[in-house]
């Protein structure tokens, strides 16, 4: 074979090496004609699940320090005691200096992130409001919620089983098709963004978007977006 046909062989593998890495277990971005950092985001996930430690998706670490601020005190008071996804604490850096990641709200201080140990996305703008929501891969329903116009999807990708999670859509126009144990595909509509949530809690009108990884028996949150790694973000593909 000559060295032009072998030089054009390796590119056609690499090339299709490359395409098919890209596309497998992307998943679609859940909001039409949204996509993901190029919007406000009010929330991030905690990829460290101990209570009192963060470490954001640009792979800062943090741990709580600053004491407890009660932003909704009716529904998120202040206690004693430290409980995860309960009330906004701050967190310093480790090693100190500023945060450096969209979507916090810093208040006046960017060496302290006020963070609830949330465990996904918030996807805010008001002009999100009405906008559909579909399912971002193939999978089956797990679960509807009404009350919180919730919908949970389980996704088989390569044998790696994540669940993605939709909260406070309305609903009430495709509750009908929003079946447990039916399968459904990619861009299937399941709502639009709303504040669906049970009487007396008031939330603003988002979309809250949470991944996780099935890890042995237990469940792994993951960004679906990427995450950095010794100062490189690493591409999604399928989050391992």
């Amino acid at each position: 074979m000559s060295l032009f046909k072998r030089t054009a062989v390796a590119l056609f593998i690499l090339l299709f090496l490359f395409t098919t890495k890209t596309q497998a277990g992307s998943f679609w971005f859940p909001i039409e004609t949204v996509y993901p950092y190029t919007v406000k985001v009010t929330a991030v996930p905690d990829l460290d699940t101990a209570i009192g430690v963060i470490k954001t998706r640009m792979g800062e670490k943090g741990r709580k320090s600053n004491g407890c601020v009660a932003l909704f005190p009716d529904t998120y008071p202040c206690t004693s005691a430290y409980k995860k996804d309960y009330s906004v604490w701050g967190y310093k850096k480790d090693g100190g200096g500023k945060w450096n990641l969209a979507g916090i709200n810093y208040a006046s201080d960017p060496y302290i992130m006020w963070y609830d140990n949330h465990n996904g996305y918030d996807f805010s703008d008001p002009s999100y409001t009405g906008k559909s929501v579909h399912a971002v891969e193939n999978g089956v329903i797990k679960l509807v919620n009404s009350d919180w116009g919730q919908v949970e999807i389980e996704h088989d990708i390569n044998g790696v089983i994540y669940r993605t999670t939709y909260t406070h859509m309305d609903i009430s126009t495709t509750k009908s098709s929003l079946i447990v144990g039916t399968t459904i595909y990619r861009w299937f509509k399941l709502g639009t963004v709303s504040n669906k949530t049970p009487a007396g809690i008031s939330v603003g009108k988002h979309l809250h978007f949470v991944t996780k990884k099935k890890v042995g028996t237990s469940w792994k949150i993951v960004d679906p977006y990427g995450h950095w790694e010794n100062g490189v973000e690493v591409e999604p593909y399928l989050w391992e």
